[in-house]
Formats: C-alpha cells, sequence, structure tokens
C-alpha cells in the first residue's frame, strides 16, 4: 500500500489555479478579483481591530475616575466630554527651544546691524548729493557769505620793512578788496572787480530778509530760498548720521556676541559643576601633633 501511495504522489498531476477576472467585468471596473491569500490578509487585519476595540472598551468599563495617574495634572475636559491631554516636554526639547530662541534673537540683532550700517551709507550718499547742490548753487549766485566767529583764522605771512609799517598795517588797503573777503584765503576779488560784478551779500540763518533787497528779482530770491532749504536738510541729515554712527558704536558686532554667548555657557558649565576651567589649590595634608 505504501509503495502505491509513494508512486502516486510520483506522477505529476495539473496544479490548481484560481480563476481570474473576466475580461467583461474588468471593462466595468470591477478591478482585479481577490485571491484567497488577499482575502487572508484582510480578514486577519479586521479580526485584530475587533480584538483591540473589544479590549479598549473592557479597560473604559473597568476605569476608576478618581484613581490617579501621571497625565490627570496635564488634561482637561472640553465641552463636549473628551480628555484633552497636554504632552510635557522633555528636557532635550526644551534645551532645543531654547537654542532655538537664541538664535532667533542673535539673528535680529546682527539683521539691525546690518541695517543700520545700510541706512548710514544711504545717509552719506544724501548729504554728499546735497553738498553738490549747494557748492553749485553758489557758484551760481556768486554771493558773499559774512565770516562767522567759529571760522579758522587765516595764516597769512606778510614781511614788512619797518616796525612803522607794521603798525600803520591795514590789510583790506594791502589786498584791495572788500573787509568781507580778508577771511577768505581762496578767490579774494579786489575793488575794481567787484564794482563791475553785481555781488549781494547773504547772512546765514537770517530769513528771507539777509537776501531780499530791491535790486534782486525773482528768480535769483528763489534761488537763496533753495539755498536754505538745503542747508536745514544738510544740517537735519548731519545731525541723523552722528546719531546712527554712536549707535552702532554701541551695538556689538558680530564677533563679540559670539564670544559673550560662549562666556556664558562656560559659566553656565561651571554652576553645574564643571570646574575644569576653573584654577584650584591643593593644601597638603599636614599631621599635626
Amino acid at each position: 500500500m505504501t509503495k502505491f501511495s509513494s508512486l502516486k504522489n510520483a506522477i505529476p498531476r495539473k496544479t490548481k489555479k484560481e480563476r481570474s477576472q473576466p475580461k467583461w467585468r474588468r471593462e466595468l471596473g470591477y478591478g482585479t478579483l481577490e485571491k484567497h491569500k488577499d482575502y487572508k490578509v484582510r480578514s486577519r487585519k479586521a479580526h485584530q481591530i475587533e480584538e483591540q476595540k473589544k479590549l479598549l472598551n473592557e479597560q473604559i468599563k473597568n476605569k476608576n475616575n478618581e484613581e490617579y495617574y501621571i497625565d490627570m495634572a496635564h488634561s482637561h475636559k472640553t465641552d463636549t466630554g473628551t480628555t484633552i491631554v497636554e504632552k510635557i516636554p522633555t528636557l532635550k526639547k526644551k534645551k532645543e527651544a531654547l537654542n532655538n530662541l537664541k538664535k532667533t534673537k542673535r539673528e535680529q540683532r546682527i539683521h539691525v546691524q546690518q541695517n543700520a550700517e545700510k541706512n548710514l551709507n544711504l545717509l552719506k550718499m544724501k548729504l554728499q548729493i546735497i553738498n553738490n547742490n549747494i557748492t553749485k548753487l553758489r557758484k551760481s549766485l556768486g554771493f558773499l557769505e559774512l565770516a562767522s566767529k567759529t571760522d579758522k583764522k587765516v595764516k597769512h605771512k606778510i614781511f614788512l620793512k619797518s616796525e612803522e609799517d607794521l603798525e600803520n598795517f591795514d590789510p583790506v588797503e594791502h589786498f584791495d578788496t572788500d573787509p568781507h573777503l580778508i577771511t577768505q584765503t581762496h578767490n579774494r576779488i579786489k575793488r575794481k572787480t567787484l564794482a563791475e560784478m553785481p555781488i549781494q551779500s547773504y547772512a546765514p540763518n537770517s530769513g528771507a530778509d539777509a537776501y531780499s533787497t530791491s535790486t534782486t528779482d525773482n528768480a535769483t530770491l528763489e534761488a537763496y530760498r533753495k539755498l536754505e532749504k538745503l542747508l536745514s536738510k544738510k544740517e537735519v541729515i548731519e545731525k541723523t548720521i552722528n546719531d546712527v554712527e554712536v549707535a552702532l558704536q554701541l551695538t556689538v558686532s558680530k564677533e563679540q556676541i559670539d564670544t559673550i554667548e560662549r562666556d556664558k555657557e562656560t559659566t553656565r558649565k561651571n554652576l553645574k559643576g564643571d570646574y575644569s576651567d576653573v584654577k584650584t589649590i591643593k593644601f597638603k595634608k599636614e599631621r599635626k601633633r
């Protein structure tokens, strides 16, 4: 009998095949036909979910509401009755958050410093443009600015023959020019040329009355007003440039920020108990009598 059965198994048999989805059903959009192996996977998954649900339902039934658990301090109930548990941040996450905050603060400081430097450059450029416009206007108008008390002393050495000449010396007669032009080191015009060309005098910070005379026309008056505006604008810009420069000097540079943060970290380490950087003094043990 055994021989016969083994002989029977030796004969090749036709392998059992599951039928596939017919072509007409596939065209209708039913998809591939589910095989037995696919069904087994699906059923196993479904049974696992059912068992998990049963277990959870039992846990809910047997739960004691008055019993303390760790999440009780970090949970609260909503109006619908669902409990929301707030996750407690770990020490690692806290450190990460602190480092990110430091990084953002440092980046903000550097960004503010860069913006201040950019603004300073723009202001300097604006001041240069205003200065150029002022010089152009002064050349076109050809007026005489009265020398103020704060002007630098003009050093001009004149060699005379005797002490009597020194006592009777008059710089206006010597240079043959207007008294207002004595302090002017460059382009000192003589009386002869001054009589020929119409030159108007202008006193700074004295308003429109300084340059409004009967001979002046509207165009020159407008030019003087423009000049006065430019001078006031120049004053404001110079003040702002000074303020920005002071602020930049007070702000800490990128390298200094790094060193400060490094020092802070070392002090923190030392406070924790890492005294590798700190100098220690060891006392020798001496035997007492």
